[in-house]
C-alpha cells in the first residue's frame, strides 16, 4: 500500500530573493525570526546568506524561462484591455488602475482553480493511506484512474522526503521500485495534459534523482487534468543524466545571480 503526501508547486517570477530554503540536513526553513525578535517573516536570500540555507530545486528553476507562460500572461492582458470598456473621460491611469482591479477578479477564478488541484491531491493521499471512504464523491473520478497508474510502479521506497543534493535541496513526492526499477516520481495537476514532460518538471526530478541516499533509474511526472475528470497522462523519463546536467548549469547561473553558494 502506497502512504504518501502530495504538494502543489507553482511556477513563479526569477527572482533570486524569493523563493523555498532548506537547512544543509534538509529540514525545511520556511520563515525565520524577524530583527526585532516581534513574530516570524518569510525566509529570503539575505536569511539564507546568513544561516548558508540551500535553495529548493523549484527556486533554481526560476532562473529558466518559460516562453508559454510568458505568452499566456501577455495574451491576459490584451484579453483584459478589449474587454474592459472604456468611460467616458477616463485617463489612461485610471482606465490601467480599473482593468488591473478587474484581472484581480478573474485571479479568484484562478484561484478556484488552483484549490480544485489541491482538493484532487489530497484526496489521492487519503486514497493511498487507505481513506478513500472519506473522499468527497465528486472527487473520485479524479484519483482512480490515478491510483491505477501507481500499481505499475511497483512499491514505496520512500515517499514526501526532503531530499539534500550538492547546492540544494527539496521535497520529493514518491520513490517507487518494482523490483527492477526504481521511479522518481511526482503530481501535477494541470488544465491541458502534456504529451510529455514540461520541461522545467523533468529537470525538478533528475534533481531529486541525483540526491544522496537516491538512487533511480528514472523518473515521472503524472498530470492530473483538473477540467476532464478522470483524464491522466503518465510521462516517464529516461535521460536524467544528461538533465541533470543541465540542471547543474542552471544552479550555477542561480549562484552566480544570487551572488551566494552555500557551504555543505
Amino acid at each position: 500500500m502506497f502512504k504518501c503526501d502530495f504538494m502543489s508547486t507553482n511556477a513563479n517570477v526569477k527572482t533570486p530573493e524569493n523563493g523555498h530554503w532548506y537547512y544543509t540536513d534538509g529540514r525545511p526553513c520556511y520563515e525565520v525570526e524577524k530583527a526585532d525578535g516581534k513574530g516570524m517573516t518569510p525566509t529570503t536570500l539575505r536569511h539564507a546568506k546568513k544561516l548558508n540555507l540551500l535553495p529548493s530545486v523549484t527556486t533554481v528553476l526560476r532562473c529558466l524561462d518559460k516562453p508559454a507562460l510568458t505568452a499566456w500572461k501577455i495574451e491576459q492582458a490584451v484579453l483584459a484591455v478589449m474587454t474592459t470598456p472604456r468611460q467616458v473621460g477616463e485617463l489612461d491611469d485610471a482606465f490601467i488602475e480599473r482593468v488591473l482591479r478587474t484581472d484581480k477578479e478573474q485571479d479568484k477564478e484562478r484561484d478556484a482553480a488552483a484549490q480544485l488541484g489541491t482538493d484532487i491531491h489530497t484526496a489521492i493521499e487519503a486514497a493511498i493511506n487507505g481513506q478513500i471512504a472519506q473522499v468527497e464523491k465528486r472527487l473520485l473520478p479524479y484519483i482512480e484512474p490515478v491510483m491505477e497508474k501507481l500499481m505499475v510502479f511497483g512499491s514505496p521506497v520512500f515517499s514526501e522526503k526532503n531530499l539534500v543534493g550538492k547546492g540544494y535541496a527539496g521535497r520529493c513526492d514518491l520513490c517507487a521500485s518494482d523490483g527492477k526499477l526504481s521511479t522518481i516520481i511526482d503530481f501535477k495537476s494541470t488544465k491541458k495534459l502534456p504529451k510529455n514532460s514540461y520541461t522545467e518538471h523533468k529537470l525538478q526530478l533528475a534533481a531529486y534523482a541525483k540526491c544522496e541516499g537516491v538512487i533511480a533509474a528514472r523518473t515521472a511526472n503524472i498530470y492530473i487534468s483538473t477540467l476532464e475528470a478522470g483524464q491522466v497522462a503518465v510521462c516517464i523519463n529516461e535521460d536524467i543524466e544528461p538533465t541533470f546536467e543541465a540542471f547543474n548549469h542552471l544552479l550555477k547561473l542561480w549562484q552566480w545571480l544570487s551572488d551566494y553558494s552555500p557551504k555543505q
